[in-house]
């Protein structure tokens, strides 16, 4: 639910007279230096543009010597009398505290022109704003090992609807669902709770800071004030609330405990200040959006080897091989290895890819070798080649799993604690002539109880977690590549078009026919408009040209020949009939032969404006 409050309003208010007041700054009866403490020095930290830590560092140190230099102080890094009372001259002017917008100019406290001191730049833009808050687990940890700093714990995404937005606040609260068997108090475990806006820290509270509502268990809540954490309009921002523990008792060390953000509070370019519920769930179980749950485990615990997914990891393909010819480093999976940060270095002596086949038909003999020459494995950027061993083929007449092992023992591939490497799987396939059928498809997978892997001690499966299981690619000797698969759908939701390029080659002409556009029965309370009296559960869409090379006709609605060396884009079109806000779903797998890609199988429609 979003509440609105009419700070707009009491902007405009402000706007009519001369001058704006806001409340000066409190630094407390000393000297603030080097080894100074407490929420004194928050208020300077924020003021100079540092992290507002409570805690006069070096690098507090450095700030205030910018802010004293351009103030025309004598820079020393100390902050005493003489650069209080610069902080507060003109306190009741038009001074705003660093870190907040000023509603009469849309721009952060404290600039001139059109810059902010924050990383993200310029004044708010646009008109009155909204935000649209979606959740990530990227990169977020489930434990918090005792003594461990800057821990993400829980992650949001945050994105700028119709104007910039200043998120100036966001509501963090914790609960001990373990309270029965270890304490609940927030202290016991954490020293600080911060926020980042990526790899920016834009608030910090200490875990002292939280009031605490009795309970079974007891929930801590703090709002923790953000500093420059600007999201522009149209981009999506992701937020982390970041931990730092202590020492944790080890009666303490199996608690678990719930994290969400519950409200977020921003400011659009009209001045608007408007909080948004980020979790509605309000049970002990917090679920959903803004939510998540972390554990505890000890500085000591045993060495700890991750498999992670990776975003290069290939999508569903297919890939052009050749009927005379190798095609060689052809990427068939991805995946990561992680080593905890309280891990020792770990090093990997042997790690197993199992490549599963299925061969469309064909009784080859030795199955793994005739589809594939060479399988290499790449570890951050060291190319490693496996060997498929007898042993290890279990495929019969070409259908199974075989096990390609990449020995590592004579190579020094240690990972660090608290790296991540990348971990690449490239295949060099044969010539299919009389090796393999057409259409025979290749899936690679590495489990992680396989892996062979030491640290202080050898790695046990319960040292090592997650496991990798790739996408299933297939081999095709088409001779045509079909690229440009898109969707788009008219102003009113009535017509549906897939558009797809395809390009003759291999010295061949190709034939594209209806017959091998793979469709999925649409979906929905719309109606696919008649086609020739097929039932609309298994209605095709009709195919024509649409631009590029001419084509030669086939056969009424059964295809297209596209001409060796020409290029042409085909459409698919689906007309719709029904009532506003009626809707179908539709899904095209494959083309040809050749595998579309996931992100563009699917396209939704809604009729509207009839």
């Amino acid at each position: 639910m979003l509440k609105k409050f009419l700070i707009g309003t009491f902007a405009l208010a402000l706007m009519l007279s001369a001058s704006v007041a806001f409340a000066s700054y409190d630094f407390g009866p000393s000297t603030l230096k080097v080894g100074s403490k407490g929420e004194y020095v928050k208020t300077l930290q924020t003021l100079v543009g540092a992290t507002a830590d409570g805690s006069f560092g070096p690098m507090t140190a450095a700030k205030v010597k910018v802010w004293q230099a351009a103030n025309g102080l004598t820079a020393d890094g100390m902050f005493g009398a003489m650069s209080m009372a610069k902080a507060n001259a003109g306190s009741t002017g038009t001074t705003c505290p660093a870190g907040q917008f000023d509603p009469m100019t849309g721009k952060a406290c404290g600039t001139t022109g059109g810059s902010t001191s924050g990383s993200t730049g310029g004044a708010l833009t646009g008109g009155a704003g909204s935000v649209s808050i979606t959740s990530t687990s990227t990169d977020v940890e489930n434990d918090a090992t005792e003594s461990k700093e800057d821990v993400k714990v829980l992650g949001f995404k945050v994105e700028a609807n119709d104007s910039d937005v200043a998120i100036t606040n966001v509501k963090v609260e914790l609960a001990n669902t373990s309270y029965a068997v270890s304490s609940e108090k927030l202290t016991d475990y954490l020293d600080t709770v911060k926020v980042f806006m990526g790899s920016t820290e834009v608030g910090s509270v200490d875990a002292s800071d939280f009031s605490r509502d009795s309970g079974s268990p007891d929930i801590f809540s703090k709002s923790i004030a953000l500093s420059n954490a600007v999201v522009k309009e149209g981009d999506k921002n992701t937020f982390y609330v970041v931990v730092s523990s202590g020492s944790v008792d080890s009666d303490d060390l199996d608690a678990d405990w719930n994290v969400k953000v519950s409200t977020l509070r921003y400011q659009d370019a009209t001045g608007m200040v408007l909080t948004e519920d980020v979790s509605i769930d309000t049970t002990l179980s917090w679920t959903g959006t803004g939510a998540e749950t972390f554990g505890y485990e000890s500085s000591s615990a045993n060495d700890l080897l991750t498999m992670k997914s990776s975003s290069t990891d290939p999508d569903s393909t297919t890939i052009a091989i050749d009927a005379n010819d190798n095609t060689n480093d052809v990427l068939i999976g991805a995946f990561k290895l992680k080593v905890d940060t309280d891990s020792s270095d770990i090093k990997i002596n042997e790690l197993p890819v199992i490549i599963t086949f299925a061969d469309n038909g064909a009784t080859a003999d030795d199955f793994a070798d005739s589809v594939i020459n060479t399988l290499n494995v790449k570890i951050d950027g060291t190319k490693y080649e496996a060997e498929l061993a007898t042993a290890d083929d279990a495929t019969t007449d070409g259908n199974g799993a075989a096990t390609y092992r990449v020995d590592l023992n004579d190579s020094d591939v240690t990972i660090d604690a608290g790296d991540t490497v990348d971990v690449m799987i490239y295949a060099d396939f044969n010539d299919q002539s009389g090796n393999y059928a057409d259409l025979t498809t290749v899936t690679a997978s590495v489990a992680n109880d396989s892996i062979d892997a030491e640290g202080a001690d050898t790695l046990g499966v319960g040292e090592m977690s997650g496991s990798y299981a790739g996408n299933e690619h297939t081999l095709s000797l088409s001779t045509a590549s079909i690229t440009n698969l898109s969707w788009s759908v008219n102003s009113t939701g009535t017509l549906v078009d897939f558009f797809f390029e395809v390009e003759a080659n291999n010295d061949e002409d190709f034939d594209v026919l209806v017959s091998e556009i793979v469709e999925v029965a649409p979906t929905g309370n719309a109606t696919v408009s008649d086609t020739a009296g097929v039932p609309e559960t298994t209605r095709l869409g009709v195919l024509s040209k649409y631009s590029g090379d001419s084509v030669v006709a086939i056969a009424a609605d059964a295809g297209f020949t596209v001409a060796d060396g020409d290029t042409t884009t085909f459409r698919l079109r689906y007309t719709l009939t029904g009532t506003n806000g009626q809707s179908k779903e539709f899904k095209i797998t494959s083309v040809g032969g050749q595998i579309v890609p996931d992100d563009s199988q699917i396209k939704t429609t809604t009729i509207n404006g009839l």
